[in-house]
C-alpha cells in the first residue's frame, strides 16, 4: 500500500483509540545487493513495495508514525527478534526441525525485514517488553559512509560458468587459478556443480576439464582447495548435503595436456573428523610446510580444532591448542602474515558473528587479539588477504544490513579503513560478498572475485553474474 493510502489510515487509528498499540511488518533497505533483489522480485510478482522508498529505513518508520499522531515507537528487525527476544527453547525448537546450513540467506534476508511497533496512552508500558537490554539496535552507531574503490567486471569466456556459490578456488600455478565445486548453474538447472574449471589469467579463458580416472571430485560445497606447490592442491572436507559431511583429502594436479585433472585420495591413518565451512591455508614453520585446517562445523558440531598436514610426508597431525583457546567457530577466514596465523570473523556455536581478529604464534601455538583504531565488525563468509602488511576483508554477511566491501587492517599499527565498492561493475545486476572466493593478482595489485549469491528463500536463488575485479592498488601501496 502506498503512503498516500496508509498514511491517514495510520493517523486515523491514533486518533480514534487513544490507547493502542499498532504493529506492521515491513521491508527496509531497498538500496543494497540483497535489497535490490528482495524489491526487484516484489515488482516481479506484481506486488511492488510502494513504501519502501519513502521509508527506507527503520528511524525512517519510527518518524513516520510520530508525525502520524503517536506518542512513541520501536522498531526491531528480525535478526533482533531472533538473537534478543525468542526464548532459547524456541530457538532450539526452531533448530531442530531441519538440518540448517542457509546461514548467510537468513541473516540478510532477517535484516532486511522489520516489526515496527506504534504506542498510544497506557500501551506504551509494553515498549520495554519488545526492547531488550542486549538489542542490536542499542549498541554504539557506526557511520557507514566510506570511500569506494575502484570496482570492474572481469570478462572471462564463457562468462556463465562462475555463476555458484559454497564454491572453493585457488591458484594452481602463477598463471591458472582451479575452480571447484559448490552450487551452481549448469545444464541440467541449478544443483550441486561437481565440474572443476581452469581459468587461465593471460588468455581469460575459462575452461573446464575432466578427471583422468573414476577419482573424480565429489559434488560438494564449503570445502578447502590449498596450493602446495606447482600443479599440487590439496582438497579436504566439504558436505555433500547438512546430513553428509566429508573428511576425505584428495592431491588434485592437472595433467600435461592441460584438459584433465588428477584426483587421488590420500590414505590417511589419522585425520580430521568430517566438517564443511573450515577454513585453510599453506604455511612454512620451522622450514617444513603446513597445511593448517582451523574449525568448521559438522551436522551437530561446531569445531574449535586446529589440525596440521606436513606437505612432504602426508600425514595430519593434532595441534593441541594451549588455554585460554579460542571459541570455535565455522566459516572464518584464515591467512598468514610472517610466522603467524590471522583467524578472522566466523559464526560460533551459538550462531553469533565474531569481530575480532585472532593471532596466533605458530611456535607455541599461543593466540592474541590484534589491536585494532576501531571495532571490527563481527561478519562471516568473507575472504582475507595479507598485501604488504596490510589485513583485506573482503564481503562477508553480519546480523546488521551493512553490506561489507572492504575492509583495510594496518598490522603494524592496527588502522581500520573500511571502503564501498563502487556500481561500476554491474548496476542493474546487484553483487552479494557473500559465499564467493577471491584471489589476489599479485602483479595487478587486483582481487578477483569469483561466483557468491546464495537462495533468497521466496525470492528465488540468486547468482553474482560474473567475475568482479577490485582495483586495491590505492590501499595497499
Amino acid at each position: 500500500m502506498g503512503a498516500k493510502s496508509s498514511n491517514p489510515a495510520i493517523q486515523w487509528i491514533a486518533e480514534s483509540f487513544p490507547h493502542a498499540m499498532f504493529v506492521t511488518y515491513e521491508q527496509i533497505y531497498p538500496h543494497n545487493a540483497f535489497g535490490k533483489v528482495m524489491c526487484s522480485h516484489f515488482k516481479k510478482i506484481g506486488s511492488p513495495l510502494k513504501s519502501i522508498e519513502r521509508y527506507p529505513t527503520p528511524e525512517h518508520h519510527k518518524q513516520r508514525y510520530c508525525t502520524l499522531g503517536w506518542a512513541s515507537s520501536v522498531c526491531i528487525d528480525m535478526n533482533e527478534l531472533y538473537c534478543n527476544i525468542l526464548s532459547l527453547e524456541e530457538k532450539n525448537r526452531i533448530e531442530d526441525l531441519e538440518l540448517f546450513d542457509e546461514y548467510e540467506e537468513f541473516h540478510a534476508k532477517c535484516s532486511h525485514y522489520m516489526i515496527c511497533c506504534a504506542f498510544n496512552g497506557s500501551c506504551q508500558e509494553l515498549k520495554s517488553q519488545i526492547k531488550s537490554e542486549n538489542s542490536l539496535s542499542n549498541k554504539e552507531e557506526v557511520n557507514y559512509e566510506t570511500p569506494s574503490i575502484p570496482s570492474s567486471i572481469y570478462p572471462c569466456t564463457p562468462e556463465g560458468a562462475v555463476k555458484r556459490y559454497g564454491h572453493t578456488s585457488s591458484f594452481v600455478d602463477a598463471t591458472k587459478i582451479v575452480i571447484s565445486g559448490g552450487f551452481g548453474v549448469t545444464s541440467s538447472g541449478h544443483t550441486k556443480v561437481s565440474q572443476v574449471h581452469v581459468l587461465d589469467i593471460k588468455s581469460r579463458n575459462l575452461s573446464e576439464i575432466e578427471c583422468e580416472d573414476a577419482d573424480a571430485i565429489d559434488c560438494r560445497m564449503h570445502h578447502t582447495l590449498t596450493r602446495l606447490t606447482d600443479n599440487q592442491l590439496l582438497i579436504f572436507g566439504g558436505r555433500k548435503s547438512p546430513a553428509k559431511p566429508l573428511n576425505n583429502s584428495c592431491l588434485f594436479s592437472i595433467l600435461p595436456d592441460g584438459k584433465r585433472y588428477s584426483c587421488k585420495p590420500l590414505q590417511c591413518s589419522v585425520e580430521p573428523e568430517a566438517r564443511w565451512r573450515h577454513s585453510s591455508t599453506l604455511i612454512n614453520i620451522s622450514g617444513s610446510k603446513q597445511v593448517v585446517v582451523y574449525g568448521g562445523k559438522s551436522t551437530k558440531i561446531v569445531f574449535g580444532d586446529l589440525w596440521l598436514m606436513d606437505v612432504e610426508s602426508k600425514k595430519w597431525s593434532e595441534v593441541v591448542l594451549p588455554q585460554p583457546r579460542p571459541t570455535p567457530r565455522h566459516s572464518q577466514s584464515c591467512c598468514v602474515w610472517g610466522s603467524q596465523l590471522l583467524i578472522t570473523g566466523g559464526l560460533d556455536s551459538n550462531e553469533d558473528p565474531v569481530g575480532v581478529i585472532a593471532l596466533v604464534n605458530t611456535v607455541d601455538w599461543t593466540w592474541s587479539t590484534l589491536k585494532t583504531s576501531q571495532v571490527i565488525q563481527p561478519r562471516y563468509s568473507h575472504t582475507s588477504h595479507v598485501v604488504n602488511d596490510q589485513l583485506l576483508l573482503i564481503g562477508g554477511v553480519g546480523l546488521s544490513p551493512v553490506t561489507f566491501g572492504v575492509t583495510s587492517i594496518n598490522l603494524l599499527n592496527g588502522l581500520v579503513l573500511n571502503y564501498s565498492l563502487s556500481t561500476d561493475a554491474s548496476p542493474e545486476k546487484p553483487i552479494m560478498l557473500f559465499k564467493f572466493t577471491s584471489e589476489f593478482l599479485k602483479d595487478e595489485n587486483k582481487l578477483v572475485v569469483f561466483g557468491g549469491g546464495g537462495n533468497c528463500f521466496s525470492f528465488g536463488t540468486h547468482f553474482n553474474a560474473t567475475p568482479i575485479c577490485l582495483d586495491i592498488s590505492n590501499i595497499v601501496s
